[in-house]
């Protein structure tokens, strides 16, 4: 469905109606493995904070067996997780400057029935899979939605017998098509991925790629209408950079109307997100509004 104009900003809920999400993320979040401990990770627990942080009521809806860094999210961000006798697991490994990545345990699949009728009024919903636990008709359970964002890395990976993941074409692109308004993926899926440019640009009405340290390249019905500059970061740890992009570039899609801004409020939350490690970076508005106004941007 199309975007149908945004909401304004400190809109008070209906009367008498008790006010519910205004941004729904959909997918497995993720037990990283990381030298110093075990860390929360995956694009839904992502955009779901960076939600939060940007002021928004926010939900998470996933499945994962109980710890401890998804347990904190609970005092910023509404989870609703179904539950599973382990959660998806993801350890990278470095050796001479690559990487090599494994999965080693993952969660239960995410279905229509783990989808609460409360959740699928949001104004915003956002599906991030990680380890290919949805379908593409769980779209379906937000129709009701101004703005279906997909950000679909999930999509696009496969895992050996040993957990090594490596990159396989996204088959089911084309079934997103007429539900997904906003898609936002990396230049490195594309380059991961056969599919061409032009073929994904037909997917959504708005489709972002972003490039890292380079920015991001904007295409509305499949015409490049901006390319954003990234803002300089003193860089920690990029891991969920792109994630926190796709939240708040749809946020403030939804807020402004306009992706041009949306673009550039992205990369300056972007730019907060790279500075520290996991989640300890997400920025508030504020200080992505402060962040946009310095314009200090990577030439």
């Amino acid at each position: 469905m199309g975007i149908r104009g945004g909401i304004p900003e400190g809109s008070p809920p209906l009367a008498g109606a008790a006010p519910g999400p205004e941004f729904v993320a959909v997918g497995h979040v993720a037990r990283d493995r990381t030298p110093s401990g075990y860390r929360l990770g995956g694009t839904a627990a992502y955009a779901a904070y960076t939600a939060a942080r940007l002021g928004l009521r926010a939900a998470l809806v996933t499945r994962a067996a109980p710890f401890a860094p998804l347990d904190a999210l609970a005092a910023e961000v509404t989870v609703y997780n179904a539950g599973s006798p382990r959660s998806t697991t993801f350890e990278n490994v470095y050796e001479g400057g690559q990487r090599r990545q494994y999965l080693h345990a993952r969660a239960q699949p995410i279905t229509s029935a783990d989808m609460p009728e409360s959740l699928r009024q949001a104004p915003i919903v956002l599906f991030g899979p990680v380890a290919q636990e949805m379908q593409p008709d769980l779209l379906d359970c937000a129709r009701s939605a101004t703005i279906r964002a997909v950000v679909p890395q999930g999509w696009l990976r496969t895992w050996d017998a040993d957990g090594l993941v490596r990159p396989v074409p996204w088959r089911e692109a084309d079934s997103i098509r007429g539900s997904c308004d906003v898609l936002v993926f990396s230049v490195d899926d594309l380059q991961d991925a056969p599919q061409s440019l032009a073929a994904w640009q037909r997917l959504a009405p708005f489709v972002v790629m972003t490039h890292g340290r380079e920015g991001a390249k904007v295409y509305a019905d499949a015409r490049l209408i901006h390319r954003a500059r990234a803002y300089r970061a003193s860089e920690v740890d990029p891991t969920g950079a792109g994630d926190v992009f796709a939240a708040a570039f749809t946020i403030g899609l939804h807020q402004r109307g306009d992706p041009v801004w949306a673009a550039d409020f992205a990369c300056a939350a972007a730019a907060f997100a790279v500075e520290s490690p996991g989640l300890d970076g997400i920025a508030t508005r504020p200080q992505v509004l402060e962040r946009m106004a310095a314009d200090d941007r990577v030439e």
